[in-house]
């Protein structure tokens, strides 16, 4: 694959490059970067797809390949911007910690505080800056867990975009309709339920211990009280915002996706589980979760499952208790993705992604996955994907997908042009405008 720098690229007047030209070489520094250091988020491309990278000058980036790949425009590969950026190669050999970022995008950070605010602003220099498009000179991610807080900014004029609750969207949208759009859109990320595969707990090696946690969890319950009905139960592993060739039917898969928990007991009695025995949700701080966690709770103390819930803040959580696999039970919102590369990659038992520890570790499994991800031929990945799947619940896998909850986004009236994308990638939105 061969790409070309546009013209006019420069990094942000700052510190270490002080708006020098960008050079592909550049480029080339972080994709090793991010090929190589041992906490990056998700290096599946890096890993499993790029054999080279190279900068035969200053605007051209040349990547050679170790072998096809499906989905390699996906959010979730090439459009991976936690993996693939453009910052001088200057930065990373400081410690990127500790170092403020360069860029070289519409705006610069200007100020931020760590998990709580960051506020950023036009920079002038940007390639297409210049008469050419009217962008917001600045704007400001606030993070807040708070609903109630959140709802507040959002009516208060402090906020412009917003992501409401399932329990209040339709009553936020009727309220402020005056001043704000409510969209819903398909879900695209996964409410997933992991166990973790890699610490000789019970459930590794005895599938019926799997099959009864399956049987115990009442996905309809979960959508009615914590989604309140904006969600979708779908009825393989992969989102339901995931285009339809890829889903499964209800009569490949109703065998698998029963509620019963007088099964679920009875299966864990004929394994010998220790009903004494409590064990441990971790989860990210989020009311959302919480709830999720507090219905499964009550359903998992139906059949005799004692189990406590964690919550902690996402820099710990991710790359200390996931990517290190500290955890027992995991039960929330994973990774959007577009194409089914991100979600079937989750049954694998290399994620090569923070989220990991889950996968079945079945060979079988392991391969059909990676045929299905170097096959181009459309219909031949079509079909592997749903064999994985089948495969997968067949063995009550223990990264299951629960439910696809739709996409919920209050924007505010005065803000024009802004793409709405069930994603989690970041996205400019340049040809965002205001008015006033």
């Amino acid at each position: 694959m061969v790409f070309t720098l546009k013209p006019n690229m420069k990094f942000q007047d700052e510190a270490p490059v002080n708006g020098r030209a960008v050079k592909a070489d550049d480029i080339v520094a972080g994709e090793i970067y991010s090929r190589d250091v041992a906490n990056a988020y998700d290096n599946s491309f890096h890993k499993l797809f790029m054999d080279t990278v190279t900068a035969p000058d200053d605007r051209t980036l040349v990547f050679k390949l170790k072998q096809p790949n499906a989905y390699i425009f996906g959010s979730q590969m090439l459009g991976l911007n936690t993996n693939h950026h453009v910052i001088p190669k200057d930065i990373l050999n400081m410690d990127v910690a500790t170092t403020p970022p360069v860029g070289s995008g519409p705006w610069y950070l200007a100020e931020h505080q760590i998990d709580a605010r960051y506020l950023s602003k036009r920079y002038e220099g940007w390639r297409e800056a210049s008469g050419k498009k009217p962008y917001i000179d600045e704007h400001e991610l606030i993070k807040n867990i708070d609903p109630v807080a959140q709802e507040s900014m959002f009516r208060g004029g402090q906020t412009h975009v917003y992501n409401p609750t399932a329990a209040n969207a339709d009553a936020l949208a009727k309220d402020l309709s005056n001043f704000a759009t409510l969209y819903s859109v398909a879900g695209l990320a996964q409410t997933a339920f992991w166990l973790n595969m890699e610490k000789d707990y019970p459930w590794q090696k005895d599938e019926p211990i799997r099959k009864a946690f399956w049987r115990t969890m009442n996905r309809q319950q979960i959508i009615d009280l914590v989604y309140r009905g904006k969600a979708i139960a779908p009825n393989g592993l992969i989102p339901a915002g995931v285009s339809e060739e890829y889903q499964l039917s209800t009569a490949e898969t109703a065998e698998y996706q029963k509620f019963d928990p007088k099964e679920a007991r009875q299966l864990l009695e004929a394994a010998s589980w220790d009903f004494n025995s409590e064990w441990e949700i971790t989860q990210r701080q989020a009311a959302l979760n919480a709830q999720l966690a507090e219905v499964f709770q009550v359903q998992a103390a139906e059949v005799g499952i004692k189990t406590r819930v964690t919550q902690t803040q996402f820099q710990e959580w991710l790359p200390n208790l996931m990517g290190q696999r500290r955890y027992q039970i995991v039960l929330e919102p994973s990774p959007a993705d577009e194409t089914p590369g991100r979600p079937i990659r989750f049954q694998h038992s290399t994620t090569n992604n923070q989220n990991s520890g889950f996968g079945l570790h079945d060979p079988a499994i392991d391969a059909l996955i990676e045929k299905s991800e170097t096959t181009l031929d459309h219909a031949e990945n079509v079909k592997l994907v749903k064999q994985v799947q089948l495969d997968a619940m067949k063995k009550y896998s223990s990264s299951r997908m629960i439910v696809t909850p739709q996409y919920l986004l209050l924007v505010n009236s005065k803000l024009q042009d802004y793409e709405v994308a069930a994603l989690n990638n970041i996205m400019y939105r340049t040809e965002a405008w205001f008015d006033a």
